[in-house]
């Protein structure tokens, strides 16, 4: 598979990653486990190594286990989220989403537990990097005159892993197409998945003030993505695009139930360039249906972005 950072990857890791790739999609399901343990294990010191076509088998995996299996990974994850370090990426957070459709309510209950406790550490995060931005960009305004615009880093905010589940959604092979007039139905454990990620980041919505700025956010991502095609399989766009529709209308539906305005979210949104990339022409710009002006400087926003939510380093528009 691709790799999802420009750092150069050791050959043995590389090599370690081809390996996992052919086990997940061959061995049995108990196999399967122990290779997703094992990276997770990687990612935490290779996270650049990490290709979409392995974050997408471990989504499969995830989509494949019984309440067992799964929640082997959520405790998985939990331990890895909760060091005193967090070791690893947002988009590994999305596996937990993937748990909205198990039939056992204590799966799902630990699932979204483990997901607010990422939501809250990740938003944390997000305003401490906010925080030291602005202080650059004043040092900077005060050294040449200029205004930064003191613009949120969008990758270390958890609404981010929104980028990554739509992604994944649209390459799993239940997907529906499109063009085929699929019923409402066929959307309903999608829109669970996704439903279960937004229920996350409503947490502490007492005041509504990370919760309604989230919204802007959330709105702004999937409006960059409709002005996107997936680098890997054309196929997967026009889901993409559809997912997008789905999550837009529960978006705006948080937004009148709650009372929330949604306004314009103020930074740039720069979308991994391992999971999407640029329209190839204007012409098939128009015929994707997005909303006009979202593919402005769309190709400047595709970044390496996979591991720039990785706590620690700096942000990929940063570098």
């Amino acid at each position: 598979g691709k790799h999802d950072g420009s750092s150069q990857v050791p050959l043995h890791v590389t090599e370690l990653v081809n390996i996992f790739e052919t086990m997940l999609s061959s061995e049995s399901s108990k196999a399967k486990l122990a290779v997703a343990k094992a990276v997770l294990l990687l990612a935490r010191k290779h996270e650049n190594a990490i290709t979409p076509t392995l974050m997408i088998s471990l989504t499969r995996l995830m989509h494949e286990q019984g309440s067992e299996g799964r929640m082997v990974i959520i405790q998985k994850l939990r331990k890895q989220y909760q060091a005193t370090k967090i070791q690893l990426a947002l988009r590994y957070a999305c596996l937990l989403a993937f748990c909205a459709v198990d039939p056992l309510k204590s799966v799902r209950d630990l699932a979204q537990q483990v997901l607010q406790e990422v939501v809250r550490a990740f938003r944390s995060i997000a305003q401490k990097q906010a925080a030291q931005q602005a202080r650059r960009e004043l040092e900077a305004s005060t050294a040449d005159g200029t205004v930064g615009c003191g613009a949120p880093t969008l990758p270390y905010m958890p609404e981010y892993m929104m980028t990554y589940l739509i992604s994944f959604l649209a390459h799993r092979a239940d997907c529906p197409d499109p063009d085929e007039h699929a019923p409402l139905e066929a959307y309903l454990p999608f829109q669970r998945i996704i439903e279960f990620l937004l229920q996350a980041l409503m947490i502490d919505s007492e005041d509504g003030g990370h919760c309604a700025a989230a919204l802007p956010a959330l709105r702004k991502i999937l409006r960059m993505i409709k002005a996107t095609q997936d680098p890997a399989d054309p196929t997967c766009t026009p889901k993409l695009y559809v997912l997008c529709d789905v999550a837009l209308v529960m978006v705006t539906e948080v937004s009148a139930a709650r009372g929330w305005p949604i306004g314009n979210f103020p930074g740039h949104v720069p979308l991994p360039r391992a999971y999407f990339s640029a329209l190839e022409s204007r012409a098939a710009r128009k015929n994707t249906g997005h909303i006009e002006g979202a593919d402005e400087h769309i190709t400047e926003n595709l970044v390496s972005a996979g591991h720039a939510s990785t706590p620690g380093q700096e942000s990929a528009e940063d570098q």
